[in-house]
């Protein structure tokens, strides 16, 4: 699992990955976002009882960090739509580091029409 300071950012980035999740036990997230120094960790347990038991909006302060499964659940993966992302990702501005980022490419070029920007830290419109 990609729990590094690049595939954080992406994923915070990635507001309409963020907005359509719905927490579930074995979710991994990072408190506070890329700003925050802690560990990212794994939601274990009873979801309703770590946010009965917190001081806090624990739901909006986290950020989800996507597993590769999940991320290839989101673009409904085929032999087709697989063939087809690895011969785009040759072409992507920037190197993904891990199979994480190569799918989170995947589903926000897919899905989204957007390409990490990494001078920026963001997610861009893909350009025409």
């Amino acid at each position: 699992m990609d729990t590094t300071e690049k595939y954080i950012k992406m994923c915070e980035k990635a507001g309409e990955i963020q907005k359509n999740h719905h927490w579930q036990a074995g979710d991994w997230h990072m408190l506070g976002g890329s700003n925050n120094r802690g560990n990212p960790r794994i939601l274990g347990g009873s979801l309703y009882t770590i946010i009965q038991n917190s001081f806090y909006n624990w739901e909006r302060e986290s950020i989800w960090l996507p597993r590769q499964d999940q991320l290839q659940e989101m673009v409904g993966i085929t032999p087709k739509t697989f063939t087809g992302f690895i011969k785009k990702a040759v072409t992507l501005p920037t190197t993904p580091d891990s199979f994480e980022q190569l799918w989170l490419h995947l589903v926000m070029s897919e899905e989204y029409g957007k390409v990490w920007d990494e001078e920026k830290g963001e997610w861009n419109p893909t350009p025409d």
